[in-house]
């Protein structure tokens, strides 16, 4: 009769045990789930404002610690995370700017220049690494005399690439693309270029035909932005 007892005993224990062990268990999956779901889905939230903001995902990039920190200050120019715990300048990105020129935009170019790039700020200046123009075709040709070439510059008149021949390009009879570098620029004042904005100017007189008044034309430009310290 006893061996019967301390058998049952033995059994009813080890069910106890079994059953206290699955009440632990549902307790701390009730207690860690929902922090793995905030978890996951503040990094998902994340990782979405990294990639639709590209100067988060900039300054992400050039610090993984910005993962761990909370943002309290994003501007166009920098990120400040733990009240200024971390500050990252999204200074050295680069950047693409797309400018749209009507024909009479592009016409009046050497009355009127196009600004393709805004003043950075005081201390900063902007390198341009690339410029494509695209001249979109209209019902008929410009006119340009033999002085009426294209450049770009800082505004001021410091030219940032050579001429571009107005030849083949502004003339152009379809559809044309122009790929451009920058000039080197040597033992320039800083005042030429700190600050200054980026345009598109013609050197000679203004173009002329195109009757229909339908050529027009995009610039695509890529540049960054760099403090200088001064």
């Amino acid at each position: 009769m006893f061996g019967k007892m301390k058998e049952s005993f033995r059994r009813a224990k080890s069910l106890l045990k079994r059953r206290m062990a699955r009440i632990i268990s549902v307790l701390l999956l009730l207690l860690f789930v929902p922090v793995l779901v905030y978890s996951a889905y503040g990094a998902i939230a994340w990782r979405w404002e990294y990639s639709t903001n590209p100067t988060l995902m900039d300054a992400y990039l050039r610090n993984p610690l910005f993962a761990q920190a909370e943002v309290t200050s994003l501007t166009a120019g920098s990120v400040t995370l733990n009240s200024g715990a971390l500050t990252m300048a999204n200074t050295s990105s680069i950047n693409v700017a797309t400018v749209e020129l009507t024909n009479a935009e592009i016409k009046a170019l050497a009355t009127t220049s196009k600004e393709l790039i805004a003043a950075p700020g005081s201390g900063y200046f902007i390198e341009v690494i690339q410029a494509t123009l695209i001249l979109d075709y209209g019902s008929n040709a410009l006119t340009a005399g033999s002085s009426d070439d294209l450049v770009i510059e800082y505004g001021g008149g410091q030219d940032i690439t050579g001429t571009i021949e107005s030849t083949s390009f502004i003339t152009a009879t379809a559809d044309t693309l122009c790929l451009v570098q920058p000039a080197g620029i040597a033992n320039v004042a800083a005042s030429n270029i700190v600050n200054k904005a980026v345009q598109l100017t013609n050197t000679g007189s203004d173009f002329a035909g195109n009757a229909g008044n339908d050529t027009t034309m995009t610039v695509l430009i890529a540049y960054r932005t760099h403090a200088t310290g001064l």
